[in-house]
């Protein structure tokens, strides 16, 4: 006897394989990019930031925004991680949202990434013509 509409069943176990997987594959460029700029665009412009004495300015800010994008992605990919993790194990219905969340927070990735290398290079544009004076 049908009591009514049945909620669609689960999706395949492998699914979880290839979701996680594209995710992967999708990101590794943007998450490479954004370490490259973490690990030599910011010590870089630290050192432009300082030698044009832009420390104290009213510009700082930006360089603010720089310093905590720069700890925040080294944060956030762990905690994704673990948090992905927790949800595989702990949650029943985690297989019916993974592939949307997935898919969502790819995209918010990316333009985090995009935002971040952006600033980055905004900062350095600012900065730059400065460090002729300074010196």
């Amino acid at each position: 006897m049908n009591s009514g509409p049945q909620p669609p069943p689960l999706p395949d176990p492998n699914a979880a394989l290839r979701t996680y997987a594209w995710a992967v594959a999708v990101l590794f460029p943007a998450m490479g990019f954004c370490f490259f700029a973490i690990t030599f665009l910011c010590p870089k412009l630290e050192q432009i930031w300082t030698a044009t004495g832009l420390t104290n300015s009213r510009a700082q800010w930006m360089m603010d925004l720089v310093r905590g994008f720069k700890l925040n992605v080294k944060l956030a990919v762990p905690l994704a991680v673990l948090t992905f993790i927790a949800l595989e194990f702990c949650w029943k219905s985690w297989p019916r949202y993974r592939r949307t969340v997935i898919t969502l927070l790819t995209i918010f990735v990316h333009t985090a990434a995009l935002a971040g290398i952006t600033w980055i290079a905004v900062s350095i544009a600012i900065a730059a013509p400065l460090l002729g004076r300074a010196k």
